[in-house]
């Protein structure tokens, strides 16, 4: 029994923390605008896009998308299994017969993390199956998630 838990905690530590590997595009909008301000100063004028960065590297980041995941799993849990995807796990899914959604969620930044979603996810069908990766653009005061969910929905 003892071997049988043990097992089964680091299989589920080892999936844990191969899902919070991978790339997803990111922006911090305080940080590109003191950018924007010195080039004005040097008399050009530019524009900055979301980066793609590397979720080991960016723990805050990271930890923003897994407490979306909770978040999810705590209101639909009728839902069989969330899954977090980079995004290139994401676009290489097979999408054949998927429910596919774009959805915008806003985390303002205190310690409980309340979560206001600006659009609302349909409700999911009983036992489904629900991918998602998401873009993140940062604020002094908030998040904002651009989240792409694909729905499987079990035969």
């Amino acid at each position: 029994m003892r071997a049988l838990f043990l097992i089964l905690f680091f299989s589920y530590s080892i999936s844990l923390s191969a899902q919070k590997t991978g790339k997803i595009f990111y922006q911090n909008v305080d940080s590109i605008n003191k950018s924007k301000e010195e080039f004005r100063k040097l008399g050009l004028k530019m524009e900055f896009s979301s980066s793609k960065i590397d979720l080991k590297y960016f723990p805050k980041v990271q930890n923003v998308l897994f407490d979306y995941k909770l978040f999810f799993q705590t209101w639909y849990r009728q839902v069989n299994d969330v899954i977090f995807l980079d995004d290139e796990s994401f676009s290489r899914l097979n999408k054949k017969g998927m429910i596919i959604q774009d959805i915008i969620y806003l985390q303002e930044k205190n310690t409980d993390y309340k979560w206001d979603g600006k659009k609302y996810f349909e409700i999911p069908h009983v036992f489904s199956k629900i991918y998602f990766t998401a873009s993140v653009v940062e604020y002094s005061d908030k998040f904002i998630l651009n989240i792409k969910i694909a729905e499987k929905i079990k035969n």
